[in-house]
């Protein structure tokens, strides 16, 4: 191939074509057994587009809510206009409280119609901005649970959800976390040793629902302050194969706590992609993860002639397809001596959605696991 990379659209996602080594991932039985020289192995990366790490960036900032400082709310579009220039991913904070309000709820539509389209997404923060540890289990899920409900409502898609003040310490607070229906929860984690998540062979992270994020910060004792000292542990996440997740506030507003410089902002944005790391957003990852762990595929066999072999083809999680929409990257091996040639991923109406040479028997491919069938064609 004239590039290393190859990418295809697929129903609104992009499928992206290299080769490199890969990542053993389970398969439950086919459809059709076949021998090894009519067989196909898949495998999944252990990250999208086959990247070394995970880096989630969210923002401790709540958009569209400060009408009294229009300063405010023109430095969070600064950040999000750079992201979105950069093509790369970042979440905001949501109390849904706030969005109640005549004087915010006129941002949600422009938030869900022009934000989120662009990988700028929304993480849960509460009903209320409040220390759910003070609160009993009943308190807390039903808040939890009010914001999950409204950010449905308003079509923001509820996944990931973040702790105001990192709090949930409480084993009664997680729990109902995640009995509202979030994926997934962050809190802040100050020793730098327990910032790594899914090091190495480790499939998912010790507690989905107290997640350790890396607080950022120029003006607060124990956070992390500038460039320099972040950049250390993103080399250690990369070399690791890990996940982490940046915590930012206040990016560019000096008048407010726990602010952080636009300079030292770009230079993480720099360094993010200069980097061999994926950065997705917190809920996209976690889906990754998730959908990875209950990945398995079925196959069988349509038809063999000189030229072409055909097969019908799975792509599997069991999980909620309206929730873990994630594509996965996965790794085509076909068994047995293949002449180089052509693989291509017909949809079941037929629709070309993949193709791409051959090379040593392999292609990668971004799939979301929807229990879809395709038909996967070889040719010379």
């Amino acid at each position: 191939m004239a590039s290393k990379i190859c990418k295809l659209k697929l129903k609104g996602i992009f499928i992206l074509v290299i080769f490199v080594g890969f990542i053993s991932c389970e398969t439950r039985t086919p459809l059709q057994k076949e021998t090894m020289n009519d067989g196909l192995s898949i495998n999944v990366k252990k990250w999208f587009e086959d990247k070394a790490a995970a880096v989630s960036l969210t923002y401790d900032a709540a958009w569209g809510t400060h009408a009294y400082d229009p300063d405010y709310q023109r430095r969070l579009e600064k950040v999000a206009h750079e992201i979105i220039k950069r093509k790369m991913s970042l979440a905001f904070e949501l109390s849904s409280w706030v969005y109640l309000r005549e004087d915010c709820a006129h941002w949600l539509p422009s938030m869900r119609t022009e934000l989120v389209p662009n990988d700028i997404h929304f993480f849960g923060h509460g009903h209320l901005h409040d220390n759910y540890d003070e609160k009993s289990y009943d308190d807390a899920y039903v808040l939890f649970k009010q914001c999950y409900d409204l950010m449905q409502d308003w079509g923001l898609k509820p996944k990931a959800y973040g702790y105001p003040y990192g709090k949930c310490s409480k084993e009664s607070t997680r729990q109902a976390n995640q009995a509202a229906g979030w994926i997934c929860s962050r809190s802040i984690e100050l020793n730098p040793k327990k910032l790594y998540m899914c090091s190495g062979e480790v499939t998912e992270p010790v507690d989905w629902y107290a997640l350790p994020a890396l607080p950022i910060a120029n003006d607060v004792d124990n956070y992390f302050q500038n460039n320099a000292e972040i950049r250390p542990v993103l080399l250690n996440a990369i070399d690791q194969g890990a996940w982490i997740i940046f915590m930012y506030h206040n990016i560019d507003l000096p008048d407010y706590a726990g602010w952080y410089k636009w300079d030292e902002f770009i230079k993480d944005l720099e360094m993010l992609q200069e980097s061999d790391v994926w950065v997705g957003n917190m809920d996209d990852v976690a889906c990754y993860i998730q959908e990875k762990n209950n990945f398995y595929f079925e196959y069988q066999l349509i038809s063999k002639s000189e030229l072409q072999t055909d097969y019908e083809l799975k792509i599997c999680d069991d999980l909620d397809n309206s929730i873990f929409e994630q594509p996965l990257t996965l790794e085509v091996t076909i068994q047995g001596n293949f002449k180089p040639g052509i693989a291509t991923l017909r949809s079941a109406e037929n629709e070309t959605v993949y193709k791409c040479a051959l090379i040593n028997n392999k292609f990668l491919v971004n799939m979301k696991p929807d229990e879809r069938k395709y038909t996967l064609s070889l040719s010379e």
